[in-house]
């Protein structure tokens, strides 16, 4: 009885917390940050034998484990893994750049997943990763960049699929386009110079 009791009580906490601590692991896009790191916002799945679709990923999205770290690591892996990142636009722009700033990253194959009443809308967008010619790139970069594409007011899930024969690294960072424009070209500027 006492075991029944525990149970009956931990499930009637987790149904009020789990929603709470869910939505406190959005990013919330606003007009007064230009750049955001994604740090505790990473959500995972291991994929072990890469058979996943979107489609079983968004149905599986309550198995997915919150990363704690800034910048993932977890070594080297046979793996396929998909992560998760939940997004709220709060500012007036409609498209966000979505950056890896790890170039040895073999694979990335992303989808933005948009809810509407007349239903969910699933994008793929274009891969990228360093086993993608950097010529054939929707956005070339040494690092590897994803548009978001979401509406003012509007709340995303971007997943993405992620394989390497590298070591298994991905730090994340969501851009305002003409911030990371900037940033990337004092960077190649710096690069220049030492190089």
């Amino acid at each position: 009885m006492r075991r029944v009791t525990l149970a009956v009580l931990l499930l009637f906490i987790l149904q009020f917390e789990t929603p709470r601590l869910f939505s406190e692991e959005t990013v919330i896009l606003d007009d007064r940050s230009k750049s955001y790191n994604l740090i505790n916002k990473i959500y995972l799945l291991e994929d072990s034998d890469g058979s996943l679709d979107i489609e079983s990923v968004i149905a599986r999205t309550a198995e997915f484990v919150l990363i704690p770290d800034a910048e993932p690591n977890l070594g080297f892996t046979r793996s396929v893994y998909w992560a998760m990142i939940v997004i709220q636009n709060e500012s007036a722009l409609d498209k966000w750049l979505l950056e890896l700033a790890y170039p040895p990253f073999d694979y990335i194959d992303p989808y933005i997943v948009t809810e509407s009443r007349s239903g969910r809308t699933i994008v793929k967008q274009e891969p990228t990763g360093d086993s993608i010619t950097y010529t054939s790139k929707a956005n070339p970069d040494r690092n590897h960049i994803i548009i978001i594409p979401v509406k003012p007011g509007q709340k995303a899930e971007v997943f993405l699929r992620l394989k390497t024969e590298s070591s298994f690294v991905f730090p994340l960072k969501i851009w305002v386009e003409d911030e990371f424009y900037k940033s990337s070209s004092t960077s190649m500027i710096l690069f220049g110079l030492l190089f």
